[in-house]
């Protein structure tokens, strides 16, 4: 599943388990996606949310405080839940809709923005609009392939 992804996607996804473990959740949910994508400074994803005004410290803290959390053990097995499954299936139908071979931070950005729960309501509330999102994730991907 994660073969088409490129290092800072599977950077994102392993720290999103990093802090499901963290908060003791039973299972990987948008919010620990969107905390993981934002302890990737440097990403594709960082990038688009520096060139929009975003605070990746403000949107970490402020989805810290309402993640899903529980008391699972760390080291525990974790799945995706299922809004965390389409999360990554809006992942991945942004990046073919992109013609893009790979999957990136980005088009984990791309799938979160999507999201009608806590992650995709926290980003919009930050005055992220998928569209410019959308058209930054192409200049992105332009420019590193160049």
């Amino acid at each position: 599943m994660w073969g088409r992804y490129n290092e800072e996607a599977r950077m994102a996804i392993y720290m999103s388990q990093q802090e499901t473990w963290r908060l003791g959740a039973k299972q990987v949910e948008p919010a620990h996606i969107l905390l993981g994508l934002l302890k990737c400074e440097g990403s594709a994803a960082d990038r688009i949310l520096t060139q929009l005004g975003a605070s990746r410290e403000r949107l970490y803290c402020r989805m810290e405080l309402r993640a899903p959390r529980g008391s699972q053990k760390v080291g525990s097995e974790l799945g995706l839940s299922k809004t965390g499954r389409e999360t990554i299936n809006a992942s991945h139908v942004e990046a073919h809709l992109l013609k893009h071979i790979h999957i990136g931070s980005e088009h984990l950005l791309l799938g979160l923005m999507k999201e009608s729960g806590l992650a995709g309501q926290l980003l919009r509330a930050e005055g992220l609009k998928l569209d410019e999102v959308r058209k930054l994730a192409v200049t992105v991907t332009q420019q590193e392939a160049s």
